[in-house]
């Protein structure tokens, strides 16, 4: 596993974690969310020593 790309997924899930709690704006809490649920979906199946369950976990 690439550790540099699973801790660019966790910080930008964190940050849209973040920017979603502090939101104020409509625009502002749809980008979050995106950032956040984005993120989220690629963590999901990140594990690639066990290919079935990380392709189902991501589909």
């Amino acid at each position: 596993m690439d550790i540099a790309e699973f801790l660019l997924y966790v910080f930008t899930a964190t940050l849209g974690g973040m920017s979603l709690c502090s939101a104020n704006d409509l625009v502002t809490i749809f980008v979050a969310s995106k950032y956040f649920s984005s993120c989220s979906y690629l963590l999901s199946g990140y594990t690639k020593k066990d290919v079935h369950r990380s392709n189902e976990a991501t589909m």
